[in-house]
């Protein structure tokens, strides 16, 4: 049984099929279908799912095939196949728009990873081809239709048969030599190898830097559950502290609030005893000064007004003397005495006249001004100099009152009685405390964002560890490959320079099954087909005749192929399957019938699907009274 075969076809959406599912025997399929019902896009849609429709290049390009099998009416373009390897089943899907792929384990229910680049490695992992052989070998269909490259991709395939398989020697060293450049050393600093190594040194030095980073980061982890903890311990002091001080501002608030409900009161009893001093409302201390004034004045007058009277005195002791001088006829004595006896007398008139009229006006003002403050004589006057003098005190006493309420105004004031003492509290020492431990917290606070802020971007670069890590782990399987890719290089190139007898046993014992096969088919007409120190196909006829490559025919080409191919799966592939379109169509039934049988016996080891469009297959299974699995594609 083949370690390969397809266990079912979903064309979801491919060409003009549409949710299509077919099983397939793991042995052998003859599918039956007339022309255009659609066996070449079953065959096509198998190849599509392997290998993508881009010819076996690595990236998409303009494909015939793609843009043929594009479904119209659908935005779907998408198909999968379910298939046993290794007594496991695998689902591949193929996205054919873009050519996208995935590749999944059903067995151990896990995806495979692939080279997304690389849009025939399906067909390279499950099959062990590259495209051009698998269209060579696993492919089968009429070589009539072959253009001129497909005929020359046959004989290029009869001169080298194990092209890009293990049966590769001819060209092989050469090929290591060239993939072993490719590779390159550790000097080749282009080269896929020192590239490798450089970039996974860089990756390693990126590494040492993120683990000495992480040393960092934890002691800075450390140093920030320092500070967190600081933090807690200075809020609860804080905390402790503003608590005393805000107990100690409400104790003197509330202080103020009594001292002000005090202070009210006593202006109201002020304001009262002010009631029995009204008629001191628009006096003060100059209305005073200025009554003391008049009245000195008025003191001033009646103390001139008694030296007059002197004068008077004097007057009449002078009129006694001129009295005498005409009583006793000294008349010298009265001219001596007239001009100062005339003196006296007007100016005692004139002093008389100004004095009456001058205590007059002052008297008035002493009157008017004693009016003001309700008295009419000095000594009432001096009883209310004196009770203005109280007046004076209560007036300073409310102004006190007064200013100390304004300042008790603008003074924080708590209603609420508070028990608490302030006997043993230096409020000053208590502020310079509290702003001590704030300046101490904020600069914690400052810190500790500071150095979050740092674990923050430390975070985010020794986030990058494990995909650093991940990427070391690749490039150290990747140098792990090439240098195994070198040392197999180099094994190869010995056991293939030491292995030339197994070379020619290998070319022997192909040359010998396909030479058995021609001779089956075309019944003795081709004797041998053998293969020179160059694998140059010699087709030597049943009259030892050697033939000109070239000048073979189709229907040839048809044997051959067969021929080459059933050779090449029996003897020297294991992971495989192999696909019939109207392959035979030229061999006559005799042929058809060997070929049939051959691939029945072939069946055993590889799965086949045949497709065809006549009913010449099925007569001859049905004649040898062989069961096999038939579909046909109207019931598909």
């Amino acid at each position: 049984m083949s370690k390969v075969f397809i266990k079912e076809l979903n064309l979801i959406s491919f060409g003009k099929f549409q949710n299509k599912s077919i099983k397939l025997n793991p042995n052998f399929n003859l599918i039956y279908g007339d022309n255009e019902s659609g066996k070449s896009t079953i065959s096509d849609f198998i190849e599509g799912v392997f290998y993508g429709f881009d010819d076996g290049n690595n990236k998409r390009h303009f494909s015939y095939k793609k843009e043929k099998y594009k479904p119209l009416g659908s935005y779907k373009y998408f198909g999968n196949l379910i298939l046993s390897s290794n007594n496991e089943d695998f689902r591949i899907e193929r996205n054919f728009d873009d050519g996208s792929y995935k590749i999944y384990n059903l067995s151990l229910k896990k995806e495979i990873l692939g080279k997304k680049s690389n849009l025939n490695f399906p067909g390279e992992y499950f099959l062990k081809l590259n495209y051009s052989l698998y269209k060579s070998i696993a492919n089968n269909y009429q070589l009539q239709s072959f253009d001129k490259d497909s005929k020359k991709v046959v004989i290029d395939f009869l001169k080298n048969p194990s092209n890009d398989m293990i049966f590769s020697q001819l060209n092989a060293v050469d090929n290591i030599k060239d993939w072993l450049n490719k590779i390159g050393s550790s000097r080749a600093y282009t080269k896929p190898y020192a590239k490798t190594l450089k970039e996974l040194e860089n990756k390693n030095e990126k590494l040492d830097n993120i683990r000495n980073l992480r040393k960092s980061y934890n002691n800075d982890i450390l140093n920030l559950k320092r500070q967190r903890e600081e933090i807690k311990l200075l809020e609860e002091k804080l905390k402790k502290l503003k608590i005393d001080r805000d107990n100690y501002r409400k104790f003197k608030a509330n202080s103020n609030y009594i001292e002000e409900k005090s202070r009210q009161d006593q202006l109201k009893i002020i304001d009262k005893k002010l009631e029995d001093y009204k008629e001191f409302s628009g006096i003060d201390k100059v209305f005073f000064d200025n009554l003391d004034r008049l009245l000195e004045k008025q003191d001033d007058f009646y103390k001139n007004k008694k030296d007059n009277k002197i004068n008077l005195f004097y007057f009449l002791i002078g009129f006694m003397i001129l009295f005498v001088s005409i009583f006793t006829k000294k008349y010298f004595i009265l001219l001596l005495l007239l001009p100062l006896f005339l003196f006296y007398f007007f100016k005692g008139k004139i002093l008389n006249i100004n004095s009456r009229e001058e205590i007059s006006n002052l008297n008035i003002k002493i009157k008017n001004e004693f009016s003001k403050i309700s008295v009419n004589s000095k000594s009432s006057y001096k009883n209310a100099k004196n009770k203005y003098k109280n007046y004076e005190k209560l007036i300073i006493e409310r102004d006190k009152t007064l200013e100390i309420l304004k300042i008790l105004q603008k003074q924080e004031k708590y209603d609420v009685p508070i028990d608490f003492s302030c006997d043993e509290i230096d409020i000053l020492k208590l502020e310079n405390k509290i702003k001590f431990y704030e300046n101490s917290y904020h600069k914690l606070l400052d810190d500790n964002l500071k150095l979050e802020k740092k674990l923050v971007s430390v975070e985010e670069k020794i986030s990058k560890e494990v995909d650093l890590i991940d990427e070391i782990n690749q490039l150290k399987e990747k140098l792990n490959y090439l240098e195994i890719e070198i040392s197999a290089c180099n094994k190869a190139i010995d056991i293939i320079s030491s292995n030339k007898d197994k070379f020619i046993y290998n070319k022997k014992i192909l040359s010998q099954t396909i030479s058995q096969i021609i001779r089956e088919i075309s019944k003795g007409k081709y004797k041998k087909i053998d293969f020179n120190k160059n694998l140059e196909p010699i087709i030597i006829s049943s009259d030892n005749e050697i033939i000109d490559i070239d000048k073979v025919s189709i229907g040839f080409f048809d044997q051959v192929n067969f021929s080459l191919r059933f050779a090449l799966c029996e003897k020297l592939l294991d992971n495989l399957f192999l696909i019939f379109d109207d392959a035979f169509i030229n061999y006559d039934n005799d042929r058809l019938r060997m070929a049939l049988l051959n691939l029945l016996d072939l069946s055993k080891k590889f799965q086949i699907i045949y497709f065809t469009c006549h009913k010449r297959e099925k007569d001859i299974f049905d004649a040898e009274a062989i069961n096999i699995d038939i579909k046909n594609m109207e019931q598909v």
